[in-house]
């Protein structure tokens, strides 16, 4: 997966941060990756204004099986001056095994 925004112009330099989050089955949010041992997602000053990485995922939704995740993203100017968060950006992935491949009752 890859996240990217739009760059933000400093005479001191920019770097950015980006949080992630995985959606829990009972509700809420937390940093990701949070069902599977790691690093964060984006961790440090990234200088660049994208950033790739694999997505572990979360737990299954307990309706629609979906997979959701969120980000949002933030500049830090060469002063440390923080600036405004941008919005939530949600992402979601079908989690729904295919017929073809399993034989369980959940499946499309």
């Amino acid at each position: 997966m890859t996240l990217v925004w739009n760059s933000v112009a400093d005479p001191s330099g920019v770097t950015y941060r980006v949080q992630v989050q995985d959606r829990r089955s009972y509700g809420g949010w937390v940093d990701a990756p949070s069902t599977i041992p790691g690093p964060a997602y984006c961790p440090g000053a990234l200088t660049e204004t994208h950033c790739t990485f694999i997505y572990l995922g979360d737990e299954p939704g307990p309706l629609d099986w979906t997979i959701a995740g969120r980000w949002r993203v933030w500049a830090v100017d060469g002063a440390g001056n923080v600036g405004p968060t941008s919005p939530w950006w949600e992402f979601l992935f079908d989690n729904i095994p295919d017929c073809t491949e399993t034989r369980t009752s959940q499946c499309r």
